[in-house]
């Protein structure tokens, strides 16, 4: 009897170690590292669906499940319709809300107010990281609904010359 009761706790405690390991596998999400520029900068975009848009007036569009990435390098693309369009987006993001994650500017924002310039299809609140990099001259805005998401692309960014 008592052998049969350790047998049942040892097959349950198994069972509970597939599931939580399941979840976690699940739930982990995998990302790919991305040049985002000739000169060699890069950064790690989640790997869900993620999908090149292409270049519209020398802004490079990523897209991926819930966010997307646009990058625009100044001096290579030389285009200033490109260059007013990341002013324009700079400029709608001061009136967002801020908060301040792992050294970066989270910014908190009304998706319907970027879905056309970042290509997203979401509702509801997005967070944004908009980093700028003065020697390298990269721009690049990042859009997520997942904040940890965020985060970990703009740590993810490594700027070469």
């Amino acid at each position: 009897m008592v052998n049969k009761k350790m047998i049942i706790l040892v097959a349950l405690i198994a069972i509970m170690c597939v599931a939580i390991g399941a979840i976690f596998l699940f739930n982990t999400t995998s990302y790919e590292k991305v040049e985002l520029t000739p000169n060699g900068t890069s950064l790690e975009i989640p790997m869900k669906n993620m999908e090149y848009l292409g270049e519209v007036s020398g802004i490079k569009f990523w897209k991926w499940n819930y966010g997307s990435l646009a990058a625009y390098n100044s001096q290579q693309a030389n285009n200033s319709s490109g260059a007013f369009a990341l002013h324009v987006m700079d400029e709608l993001l001061k009136n967002a809300n801020i908060e301040m994650v792992d050294g970066f500017k989270v910014y908190r924002i009304d998706a319907s107010q970027i879905d056309d310039f970042v290509g997203m299809n979401l509702e509801g609140k997005v967070y944004c990281i908009s980093l700028d990099n003065e020697t390298t001259h990269d721009n690049i805005l990042i859009c997520s609904n997942d904040k940890q998401e965020v985060t970990h692309v703009a740590q993810s960014v490594e700027y070469r010359n």
